[in-house]
């Protein structure tokens, strides 16, 4: 795995790789789940990164689906979760 994350490394717009997981479904479907670092953009070149994603890790490890989670560099993680349980909660 260490490749595959060096490769993701290697892309523009990816800043970090981490909570990669794969497993086979079957013999012949890989999955992947992971969250990927970017800077902080705008979500058309989140797309972009997601799509340059899936392509090596289709070409080149042969992994089928994938689940990325984008995370923008410097941004508070725990911005991306709301907690509707309180009572003045913002976003």
């Amino acid at each position: 795995m260490k490749n595959m994350v060096n490769d993701l490394l290697t892309m523009e717009g990816v800043r970090g790789v981490h909570d990669l997981d794969t497993w086979s479904i079957n013999e012949n479907l890989r999955v992947l789940s992971a969250h990927v670092k970017t800077e902080d953009t705008p979500i058309c070149v989140g797309a972009t990164i997601q799509r340059g994603v899936n392509e090596i890790l289709f070409h080149k490890y042969h992994i089928q689906h994938a689940t990325l989670q984008l995370e923008c560099e410097g941004c508070d993680p725990s911005m991306l979760y709301c907690d509707i349980t309180e009572v003045n909660h913002f976003h």
